[in-house]
């Protein structure tokens, strides 16, 4: 659907800026995060090395979707994680947003915006 949905802004000139709205174990408990939590948390994902990994593994097969499709061209940004709550171990965040910058970096290159 995503490269169909791609296709149809392409024909109509419109830039396609994806975002990582929902995170494994939920980055802020929120619904749009894929879990409804009864505390509005990071701790879920930010606590658990796991979920990180796995996140960073969602990000590089987006990126490498994008780039073997031929997308470029209309995916001119990425956002890399939606709205991660306040109480996320910052030292997590930052090195996930590093981690993922690089990812997309050596996949997309530096033509693709970044947002953090």
């Amino acid at each position: 659907y995503f490269v169909r949905l791609v296709s149809w802004c392409r024909q109509e000139g419109i830039q396609v800026w994806p975002d990582l709205h929902t995170a494994p174990g939920s980055q802020n408990g929120f619904d749009n995060s894929g879990q409804f939590l009864q505390k509005q948390t990071c701790a879920n994902w930010s606590k658990n090395p796991k979920h990180v990994k796995r996140t960073l593994g969602i990000v590089q097969s987006i990126a490498e979707h994008i780039k073997d499709d031929g997308l470029e061209d209309v995916v001119t940004g990425f956002g890399v994680l939606n709205e991660p709550f306040a109480d996320c171990d910052i030292n997590v965040i930052k090195q996930f947003n590093n981690d993922a910058l690089r990812i997309i970096r050596d996949i997309l290159g530096t033509k693709t915006m970044v947002f953090i």
